[in-house]
This record gives C-alpha cells, sequence and structure tokens, in this order.
C-alpha cells in the first residue's frame, strides 16, 4: 500500500513540476502582427511614393492591380516609384516579397524595409535593389532624410551577381533585428549588414526604377510594433502620476497622468507646447518616435460685477482670466456725488482696485 502511495506521490509531484513550468505566451497581438498582405487591398489603401518636384509627385508611374493577383508598372519611369504601407511602425521585421518582370529591359526591382515619408516628402529606411544584369544596382541601400530617388541611396553591401529573372517571380527576403539587416534572394543570403547607426522603425513598401512591367504578389512575414517613450511635462503644472510610459504604435495609449496647476484648467496632452495634436487614452498610437507631450491650460474664467451702489453703470459686469489684469473698467454716475473709484465692499473696506488690478 505504501508503494502505491509512493507512485501516486511521483505523479503529482511530476504533474506538479510539468505545469508550474509552463509559462505564458506573449499574445501575438499584443506586440507582434502578421505582415499577409491582400494585393488588391494594398493596392488601394498603401501610399504611391516618388521623388517630388514643385509639389508633384515626380515620377508617379503607371500602376495597376491585374486580377491575377498582382500589381504592375506599366511605364518606363526616368527614377524610383512604387508603394509603401503607411499605417504602422515596425522595429523588428521579416519580410518575403514576390517580384519580377515579364519586360527584357535591364532596369532595378526592389522593396523597403523600416520605411517612412515626413510632410516633406523626405525617406528613411533600408533598400533592396537589384536589376536583370546585376552589376548596375545591386545591393542593399540606406536613405535617410532624403527624396525617393537613386541619388539619394547610400550603397551598404553590393551583390553584383545578383539578378532578376526575366519572365519569373523571385523570392525576396529582407530581415532587420536590431542594428541587422539581411537579404535573401531565392533561398540565398546575399546581405548580412550591421549598421553602427540603425534606422530603428518604420514600414515596407516596393518600388521599380524604369522598368516596364514590374509585377510584386505574395507579401508575407511578421513585425514586432515599436515601442516609444512617451514623456509629459506639465507646462507650467505639477505632474500627478508617472513622468514617462512606454506606448506601442497603433495600440491605444491607455492610463494617461494628469496635471494641475492654480487657476488653470487642464486641457489634455498635446505633441506642442502651443497648438499640436492631442491624445487621448482611448487614441491609437501613432508616433514614430520618443515623443515628448505637453499639458495645455485654460485659465480660469471669473466674473467680474460693477456694482453702481446707489449710482447708474452702463456696463455691469465683465470677464476677467486668471492672472489677467482687470483692464478698463465704466464709470458710474450719481447726482450730487463724485466717483472716487471701484472698491471690493460698499463701504470701502476692502481697498480700492484699479485697471492694473490682477485676479487672484
Amino acid at each position: 500500500m505504501n508503494k502505491i502511495k509512493q507512485k501516486v506521490l511521483a505523479i503529482i509531484l511530476i504533474l506538479v513540476t510539468i505545469f508550474t513550468n509552463v509559462q505564458p505566451a506573449l499574445a501575438l497581438e499584443e506586440y507582434e502582427v502578421n505582415l499577409g498582405v491582400d494585393m488588391a487591398t494594398a493596392f488601394s489603401n498603401w501610399t504611391p511614393i516618388s521623388m517630388y518636384s514643385d509639389g508633384k509627385m515626380a515620377f508617379p508611374g503607371r500602376w495597376s492591380y491585374n486580377s491575377a493577383g498582382y500589381i504592375v508598372n506599366a511605364e518606363n519611369t526616368g527614377n524610383m516609384t512604387g508603394f509603401y504601407n503607411p499605417t504602422t511602425n515596425y522595429s523588428d521585421m521579416d519580410i518575403t516579397m514576390k517580384m519580377g518582370s515579364c519586360d527584357g529591359d535591364d532596369d532595378t526591382l526592389g522593396c523597403m524595409i523600416r520605411f517612412s515619408e515626413d510632410t516633406n516628402h523626405n525617406c528613411t529606411g533600408y533598400i533592396f535593389a537589384y536589376d536583370r544584369g546585376g552589376a548596375v544596382h545591386g545591393g542593399l541601400y540606406k536613405i535617410n532624410g532624403r527624396q525617393f530617388k537613386t541619388a539619394s541611396l547610400v550603397q551598404l553591401v553590393s551583390f553584383p551577381n545578383t539578378k532578376w529573372i526575366y519572365q519569373a517571380y523571385d523570392t525576396v527576403r529582407i530581415k532587420a533585428s536590431g542594428n541587422n539587416i539581411q537579404v535573401w534572394v531565392n533561398g540565398t543570403r546575399v546581405a548580412n549588414y550591421t549598421d553602427a547607426t540603425p534606422i530603428e522603425s518604420g514600414s515596407y513598401g516596393f518600388f521599380s526604377f524604369s522598368q516596364a512591367d514590374s509585377r510584386f504578389t505574395s507579401i508575407t512575414g511578421k513585425a514586432e510594433l515599436s515601442h516609444f517613450t512617451a514623456t509629459f511635462d506639465a507646462n507650467g503644472g505639477t505632474l500627478s502620476g508617472d513622468g514617462t510610459k512606454t506606448v506601442t504604435s497603433t495600440k491605444k495609449y491607455g492610463t494617461l497622468p494628469t496635471a494641475t496647476r492654480v487657476g488653470y484648467i487642464f486641457g489634455g496632452w498635446y505633441d506642442a507646447k502651443t497648438n499640436g495634436n492631442k491624445i487621448t487614452s482611448t487614441a491609437s498610437v501613432d508616433i514614430a518616435a520618443d515623443t515628448t507631450f505637453y499639458a495645455h491650460w485654460t485659465p480660469v474664467e471669473s466674473t467680474v460685477n460693477f456694482d453702481a451702489n446707489g449710482g447708474t453703470v452702463t456696463t455691469t459686469s465683465k470677464k476677467v482670466y486668471y492672472e489677467q489684469t482687470i483692464g478698463d473698467m465704466p464709470t458710474p454716475k450719481r447726482e450730487g456725488y463724485t466717483f472716487n473709484g471701484w472698491c471690493t465692499a460698499k463701504n470701502g473696506a476692502g481697498g480700492y482696485i484699479t485697471s492694473d488690478y490682477e485676479m487672484p
């Protein structure tokens, strides 16, 4: 009987050990996303990209979605033109695209990773490019705050023997992990580059240059959503709560600190000391870098009433804000009396006030 009990106890101990060693997996939707893209949706929702001249896109290309499932540029453009996903900032990314051409020209196809474009159309990111001949543009490049054109690209790695295949799709995989960027073409790694000053986040896309009938299809992969530090500046007030928090791209900001300031009403958090864009706890994180948010304030409004105290006055009240001087005041009239000024008490005990009196 004791032996049976010992066996049962051993089984229980083993089960307890097994269950206590099981660690909860990080939910995919918290920090990682799958990047499978329907090409028709991408064509409808992604942002076209090219260099700009006189406020207009210089090389928009002639892009369209083909019912066979690919996006195609039918125009031989004079410089780079393409599309990118504008909606999300990712940090670590691992993306596979299929691309090719049914035109015989010896020109360039490629894709972007950790890519972004600012309001002045300056672009930042890593770019893979190759052509049919291989010798001209084959390489991994970096663009950092410049227009989307070949002259803006800085080559990091050259692979002149890597070429796209006429009338076929190549499988291009590009991976960014920390400061390391790797590229594979049809399963062969052609680049393994460590960047001392890495671009840390962005999105992804594809492009062609001077290549009619360039085609892109089957974009898959996964990425980690970028994390940023949100710093909160009370802007003349006193902060209540943590002064910083980590936020995740596209997720909600969540609980935000509050702030107080004597004589002022707290108006929320903005990305500039004056004006700017307001964030709330339920807003989605759309910043692309660590950002300081500033408290905005509205001074408390007070009503100053003017009591003629036996006389008459045309203006009986005015609105004055906290720490604002009272300014011009009306002059009352009373027959047989001389007006001496305004006082905070009927019998004058409160003391007289003048136009430079500041509201407490």
